[in-house]
């Protein structure tokens, strides 16, 4: 379905918290709503938050409907609160779950001309600009989307704090904006003085970048899709093209199929082959074979914080458990032992 929404963050003198606004409601407040300004708000529901949107420090976040009541204060003395960070390194983005968000804090070292991009699913045109920021610890590609990629105007040196990021896993590690994204150039911090006098020094050149690395070089990195959950697989019709699509996958497994963990399977093209008269035989590669293969294969159910799914894995594929970590020959499958092919 199609709708409008709106998201942001609010911010008084003890904490801060999401707020989300849908269609009629963004039809309502949206010209009221302005950045940096003092508001009362009344009304609205009030639900844990959903961290794989936000990472504002507050363990719930507010929706707001039409019958809420946003006031702008007038009260000439007060003080608007000041922006929270929680501000994470770039070296540890590597570690942390694609597809969550984080702030950084960080000088631009590069920046690319605008570009465009089409995507997949939808067919949509959409303009990005992406930069090369750094910090002490390392370097990452952030990409600026639509408007804010349009009015980027930041030259390189700046010290930017971000909020709000996306990180994704596409070609190494990567950080894109979103709608709830904001930027504040040379933020009025003691960080950022001991930033900009670290770039000056060394222009960045002592970290290495954490984007562009690929560990699948086996193969078809053009078909590679980073790391995705479930729900994004299939929004994005990943798997139903002429060519496969390739996607890593964090999850965790609560289930396994052990009615059936292997197949005799045809030495050639690892099919299934068929019992014919004390024989066997493949049907792809049309001939009769001796003495077929014995292939794993194993159906678990497991669940990537967001969605669950059936996958299958097959002979190459091995599934490591606690039981299992101190065996180098063997992996346990729900009780039952698979033994690695020996080569």
């Amino acid at each position: 379905s199609t709708g409008k929404l709106i998201s942001f963050t609010l911010i008084d003198e003890t904490a801060s918290i999401r707020a989300t606004m849908f269609n009629g409601a963004v039809d309502r407040f949206n010209e009221t709503l302005v950045p940096n300004q003092i508001f009362t708000v009344s009304g609205g529901q009030v639900k844990n938050a959903n961290k794989r949107f936000s990472n504002v420090n507050n363990e719930y976040e507010v929706t707001l409907d039409e019958s809420t009541i946003i006031e702008q204060c007038r009260d000439g003395g007060a003080q608007i609160p000041q922006q929270r960070y929680n501000f994470v390194p770039i070296s540890v983005l590597e570690k942390r779950e694609a597809n969550t968000m984080c702030d950084i804090l960080c000088v631009i070292q590069q920046i690319q001309d605008v570009g465009k991009v089409v995507v997949k699913a939808t067919g949509a045109e959409l303009v990005k600009r992406t930069c090369r920021v750094t910090d002490k610890t390392a370097a990452v590609d952030l990409t600026f989307w639509g408007d804010q990629a349009l009015s980027f105007n930041y030259p390189a040196g700046s010290v930017l704090a971000v909020k709000n990021v996306r990180i994704g896993s596409f070609d190494g590690c990567s950080l894109s904006t979103t709608m709830s994204s904001t930027v504040d150039v040379n933020p009025n911090i003691p960080d950022t003085k001991v930033l900009v006098d670290w770039f000056q020094t060394t222009n960045g050149t002592d970290v290495q970048s954490i984007s562009g690395r690929r560990d699948m070089a086996d193969m078809d990195n053009t078909m590679f899709r980073g790391r995705k959950f479930f729900d994004d697989i299939q929004a994005e019709g990943l798997g139903r093209g002429e060519k496969a699509d390739f996607v890593d996958i964090r999850c965790t497994p609560f289930y396994v199929r052990a009615d059936r963990i292997n197949y005799e399977a045809c030495p050639t093209c690892n099919k299934k082959v068929q019992g014919v008269d004390n024989a066997f035989r493949c049907e792809k590669c049309n001939r009769e074979v001796a003495t077929p293969d014995l292939r794993y294969m194993c159906s678990i159910h497991v669940s990537d914080n967001v969605n669950t799914f059936w996958v299958t894995l097959f002979n190459d594929c091995l599934l490591y458990t606690s039981d299992a970590a101190d065996e180098e020959d063997s992996v346990d499958l729900g009780g039952r032992r698979i033994i690695k092919k020996k080569k």
